[in-house]
């Protein structure tokens, strides 16, 4: 007899109503982490103004998902995370000249709460029993450790924080889609 599972994925309902929106930040994450490695060469203009877009388009992205998330289930934190993102990504564009010295710690600073934020909703999931959240959690480790690094060494040149900047948007792309995965497959058990 086979052994039929049940989810309360309620909690969960926006954002697995919105799963694309964590599938379209994984695969932004991918494009920019790619471009990093592949464009080493280029400006820190090119680097913050692309930063920028990024980032303004993860707090829209996560604008829509609290909005459609219950109030118990992290709306608010969703929602705050959107504005901040926006605004931070509106004041790069804005003066990005300022961000040429304080771009190395804000992108660590930014990635190292992307990937708090993936250890989170993967613990959530792993404790509610939900299969396969574990690759989440463990690219969510992956993207603090090498945020880490980023911030222990933001200034000693350019190739090497490339470096550590590629891996971590790599890392944070690849967990953030197997949570885009794990949430439309959860599609099935919303009522």
């Amino acid at each position: 007899m086979e052994k039929v599972i049940v989810y309360d994925v309620s909690r969960y309902s926006g954002a697995i109503r919105n799963w694309w929106a964590s599938l379209t930040l994984g695969i932004i994450f991918l494009a920019f982490g790619i471009l990093v490695f592949t464009r080493t060469g280029d400006t820190w203009l090119g680097l913050t103004l692309g930063f920028a877009c990024m980032v303004i388009i993860s707090g829209v992205l996560e604008l829509i998902t609290g909005g459609a998330t219950p109030v118990q289930a992290g709306r608010g934190r969703l929602i705050a995370t959107g504005v901040i993102e926006i605004l931070l990504g509106a004041i790069i564009i804005m003066i990005p000249e300022v961000l040429f010295v304080y771009l190395p710690l804000v992108l660590g600073f930014w990635l190292m709460f992307r990937g708090y934020s993936m250890v989170s909703n993967s613990s959530d999931m792993v404790g509610y029993g939900i299969k396969g959240a574990g690759l989440t959690l463990a690219f969510g480790i992956l993207t603090i450790l090498t945020s880490f690094l980023m911030l222990a060494v933001p200034f000693i040149g350019f190739g090497s924080y490339a470096l550590w900047l590629g891996l971590a948007l790599l890392f944070a792309a690849i967990g953030t889609v197997f949570y885009a995965v794990q949430l439309a497959k959860l599609r099935k058990y919303l009522a």
